[in-house]
């Protein structure tokens, strides 16, 4: 009874090796291979041909765009159209400028950064597809 028992436990425990090793064989697999760069969620937009400043000037080019719509909020009144477009606006520049000073390029910043303003999460104006098509192409401006 003892050696069948021993003969049991090792074949259940050469298979679950066996298994455990496949798992983790496919895991690395997968994640070596990465995801393919794929639209984000809610962002629909016509993406750009130009070509766009390096990332040192990406990231002075939109601190002055967001100072110079600091220095405009004052006037404009809280709630209306045009405070949440400079408001969306100070947000969606602010994005770009964290993602390019991580790492990212100043193209994938620029299209990857929308998705923020896509989330709805409370903390910004949302914006409509429109919107983001009208952020994504004064951005472009800008950093071209």
């Amino acid at each position: 009874m003892n050696r069948t028992f021993a003969k049991r436990g090792l074949s259940v425990l050469v298979s679950v090796f066996f298994l455990f090793g496949a798992l983790i064989f496919t895991a690395t697999n997968a994640a070596a291979q990465g995801p393919a760069k794929q639209t984000q969620p809610g962002v629909r937009v016509l993406k750009s041909a130009t070509t766009l400043v390096n990332q040192d000037e990406a990231v002075l080019r939109l601190g002055s765009a967001i100072q110079t719509i600091h220095a405009n909020m004052p006037s404009l009144i809280p709630g209306s159209a045009a405070y949440n477009d400079a408001l969306r606006h100070v947000y969606y520049y602010k994005q770009i400028a964290f993602a390019v000073q991580g790492g990212t390029s100043v193209d994938d910043a620029v299209y990857n950064s929308l998705a923020y303003l896509a989330l709805g999460d409370g903390h910004v104006v949302n914006a409509t597809p429109a919107q983001m098509q009208v952020l994504y192409n004064d951005a472009v401006s800008l950093l071209q």
